[in-house]
C-alpha cells in the first residue's frame, strides 16, 4: 500500500498516463483559436457525460485533418 500511495500502478493509472498523451497530442494538433483540451476530458471516468460517438468521430477526424496539414 505504500508503494500504490507513493507510486499508483493499475488501471487507473494508465488511464490517466494515456489521457495524458491523449491531451499533448490534442493540444498539439489544435486549430488556431481552439481552446486547450484538459486530461480529464479524455479520461473514461470524471467526467460530466460521456462523448457521443458523433463527438469522438468529430474529435479524432480533426486530429486527423490537422495531423495531415503539418505533415504538408
Amino acid at each position: 500500500m505504500a508503494v500504490f500511495k507513493d507510486q499508483p500502478f493499475g488501471q487507473d493509472h494508465t488511464d490517466f498516463l494515456i489521457a495524458q498523451l491523449t491531451a499533448e497530442l490534442a493540444n498539439r494538433w489544435r486549430g488556431k483559436g481552439e481552446r486547450a483540451h484538459k486530461v480529464k476530458e479524455f479520461l473514461p471516468f470524471e467526467r460530466d457525460k460521456p462523448m457521443s460517438s458523433d463527438e469522438i468521430k468529430h474529435t479524432l477526424q480533426g486530429f486527423l485533418d490537422s495531423g495531415s496539414r503539418s505533415n504538408s
